[in-house]
């Protein structure tokens, strides 16, 4: 169980910072995502496939960037605001 918690925490994590760093408004590329996250360019296919799927972000083919959609500005406060409440919990 505890390793499942450990990867469930990693790659909420994960996404948490790739959000982040999109919501500047330049966007964020894989090559950014793969550096900053100290992932293989496989789990960054995960990730951003996972992501666009869901509508948290979308590809933006002019500048080759992953910019974050409204839905992933939803998805980033409410993921903040669980984030608070489990920090208080503990």
């Amino acid at each position: 169980m505890d390793q499942l918690h450990t990867t469930f925490s990693r790659k909420s994590n994960a996404i948490e910072r790739i959000l982040e760093t999109a919501v500047d408004g330049t966007g964020i590329t894989e090559k950014k995502i793969i550096y900053s996250l100290l992932v293989s360019s496989f789990e960054a296919d995960q990730y951003l496939s996972t992501m666009l799927r869901n509508g948290l972000l979308r590809h933006d083919r002019g500048t080759l960037t992953y910019k974050i959609t409204e839905q992933g500005l939803d998805f980033l406060e409410s993921f903040r605001r669980i984030s608070e409440l489990d920090n208080e919990i503990e």
